[in-house]
């Protein structure tokens, strides 16, 4: 009877842990649609918890490029559509 319990338990868990992440999936989805006011309202969520989500998802390039650092991709730019470096 214990090992059946314990079972249940384990299956409950993992069901959990799948329904927790398809709730994130579809909640960063919506973020990254929609501003944080539209989504606060839309879910009827604290509109602190919509801002951390939008913040999660937000498209922001600026550590990419500075991890990259240079001027490397401007000069790419200035070239024109040659896209050759010399």
């Amino acid at each position: 009877m214990a090992n059946k319990r314990q079972t249940s338990k384990k299956v409950a868990s993992k069901a959990s842990k799948q329904l927790s992440a398809s709730r994130n999936t579809a909640l960063m989805a919506l973020a990254s649609d929609l501003p944080a006011p539209i989504l606060s309202e839309m879910l009827g969520i604290h509109i602190n918890t919509a801002v951390e989500w939008v913040g999660h998802v937000k498209r922001d390039w600026a550590a990419y490029l500075a991890a990259r650092g240079g001027d490397d991709d401007l000069d790419i730019l200035s070239q024109g559509n040659s896209g050759h470096r010399e």
